[in-house]
C-alpha cells in the first residue's frame, strides 16, 4: 500500500488538468478582473483577444517545457508504481497543456471576431 500516496498525487494532477480544460472551454477559469468595470463594452472583445493572447503564449511555453519534460521521463525510465513507468502518469501534462492552449486559441478568435463585427456594427 505504499504506492497509494503516489497515485492520491497522480489523480490530483488528472483532476486538476482535466478540471481546467473543461472550465477554460466554457471561460470559466479563474480570472483576475479590475478592467471590466471601468471600460466601455464595446472594448470587452479586444480586451478578452488581448488576454487570451497572453495565455496562448503562455500555454505554448508551458507546452513545450511540458513535452521535453515528458521526453526526459521517458528516456529515464522509472517507475511510478505497480511496475508503471512514470511517463504515463506524466502524460497528462502535455495533453492538458496542448487542450488549454487550443481553448485559449478558440476563445482568442473569437474574440477577434466579435471585436471586427462592433466596429462594423
Amino acid at each position: 500500500m505504499d504506492w497509494t500516496e503516489a497515485l492520491v498525487r497522480l489523480l490530483i494532477l488528472w483532476v486538476t488538468f482535466l478540471g481546467a480544460s473543461l472550465l477554460t472551454g466554457d471561460n470559466r477559469h479563474i480570472k483576475i478582473d479590475i478592467v471590466t468595470p471601468i471600460i466601455s463594452r464595446n472594448w470587452l472583445p479586444i480586451r478578452e483577444a488581448l488576454l487570451s493572447l497572453v495565455c496562448v503564449i503562455i500555454c505554448a511555453i508551458m507546452l513545450k517545457a511540458s513535452v521535453d519534460y515528458f521526453i526526459i521521463e521517458m528516456e529515464f525510465g522509472g517507475e511510478l508504481f505497480l511496475g508503471l513507468p512514470i511517463w504515463l502518469g506524466q502524460i497528462i501534462l502535455p495533453i492538458g497543456f496542448s487542450v488549454i492552449f487550443f481553448k485559449f486559441l478558440l476563445i482568442m478568435i473569437k474574440s477577434i471576431i466579435e471585436s471586427v463585427q462592433g466596429t462594423k456594427a
